[in-house]
């Protein structure tokens, strides 16, 4: 007696056991109502074994076993919604493996779409560079986001504030794009050139373009459309894009456009300009412009005074051997440690005077202790440190 005691008790741990390990792809999905749009859903058991299909309300929603081949399993199942009453309801879908009983479950509730939203990395584009991926999102009244959209036709339009204007983008179907791959739920909508819940914008001209989303559907008729809008830059880049220097030194400094992944230096052209916003810090020579209305990158500069001497032995950093040629490089820095750029001061009187050279401590190296004497002309700081923006 005591063996089927335990024999019973074993067989009800390990049934257990399986019911956690095997799950469905998901336990609680929103899904919306249509009129005249089925929605439809795939469930999968994560392990392929025999399972039957049922659903709680199929006034709500139906559930079709997916078989494959000539099998009467079924480890997967479609499921559409079928009711037309657009408000909120909860159906459950059953999948009981059919050897064990073991019953797996996922909650199902349908309701009416209340508001869009668009998910995207950037809302500015560049010119000649990969279009972007625009990814709509509907939620319930309630702020819940539906599960899919798939299968859902949307509007999407373009307009401009000025009409006398080109357009600054267009849609770039995503079978075309080198950089993207069709998702299999938008293949039927891509070849009938119908847009989804998807869509791909490039840059074409500089400016600023209106995106107007909205629903073909009588139903969603009260759904507020959806209005964002999107920047067309070209891809502007100002070198160096941060630097040091010290006071009543000067520094050149290049606009430059990415084109192709490839920099075009443009700083002579008429259409892009530097400008400083606190010219108490740095004044600018050249490259001005009346039409300040659109801004761009900036870059960074700061006027420091000089605090340290930095000296390196190059390539190595004081790593030679004996006959060896070196460069050595000196470099200034600020109170903060930041690099005053290169270019600036002249270094006069340098002079180097050995004062002790230890043994060797191998057939190549030696260390050298050097005594340095240098002087730096022309700095005169009243300011120990400013900033300025160049933009």
């Amino acid at each position: 007696m005591a063996a089927c005691d335990l024999y019973f008790v074993f067989l009800i741990f390990a049934a257990h056991k399986l019911t956690d390990a095997v799950k469905l792809n998901q336990p609680r999905v929103l899904l919306p109502i249509f009129n005249d749009k089925p929605v439809n859903l795939t469930l999968e058991v994560d392990e392929r074994n025999c399972y039957k299909w049922t659903s709680s309300r199929q006034d709500l929603i139906s559930v079709q076993p997916v078989y494959h081949g000539f099998s009467e399993c079924a480890y997967e199942a479609v499921v559409t919604v079928r009711t037309r009453e657009r408000r909120r309801n909860t159906a459950i879908v059953f999948a009981e493996e059919v050897q064990t009983g073991a019953m797996l479950r996922c909650d199902v509730i349908v309701d009416k779409i209340s508001s869009l939203n668009v998910w995207t990395a950037t809302r500015q584009l560049y010119l000649e560079e990969a279009p972007a991926i625009f990814e709509l999102h509907a939620f319930d009244s309630q702020g819940n986001e539906f599960f899919t959209l798939e299968g859902i036709e949307f509007n999407w339009d373009i307009s401009e504030h000025d009409s006398k204007k080109p357009p600054a983008m267009r849609f770039l179907t995503i079978s075309k794009s080198p950089y993207h791959t069709v998702p299999p739920a938008l293949e039927k909508f891509e070849a009938a050139g119908i847009k989804g819940y998807m869509i791909l914008l490039e840059g074409i001209n500089t400016g600023t373009s209106k995106i107007t989303i909205t629903m073909p559907y009588a139903e969603y008729s009260n759904v507020k459309p959806l209005e964002i809008y999107i920047s067309v830059l070209a891809n502007i880049i100002i070198e160096p894009s941060e630097v040091t220097i010290l006071k009543k030194d000067s520094i050149s400094f290049r606009i430059l456009q990415l084109k192709m992944d490839k920099p075009h230096d443009i700083t002579k052209s008429n259409q892009y300009f530097l400008e400083v916003e606190d010219a108490t810090v740095a004044s600018l020579m050249g490259n001005t412009a009346t039409d300040k209305n659109t801004k761009g990158p900036s870059a960074l500069l700061t006027v420091a005074e000089p605090n340290k001497l930095g000296i390196s032995l190059l390539p190595h950093n004081w790593v030679t051997v004996e006959g060896e040629r070196h460069e050595v490089a000196f470099d200034l820095y600020s109170p903060d440690g930041q690099k005053v750029n290169n270019d600036i001061g002249q270094y006069t009187d340098i002079y180097f005077q050995g004062l002790h050279t230890c043994r060797r401590l191998s057939p190549f190296v030696a260390i050298s202790f050097v005594h340095l004497q240098s002087e730096v002309d022309g700095f005169v700081v009243e300011n120990r440190k400013q900033h300025s923006r160049l933009v």
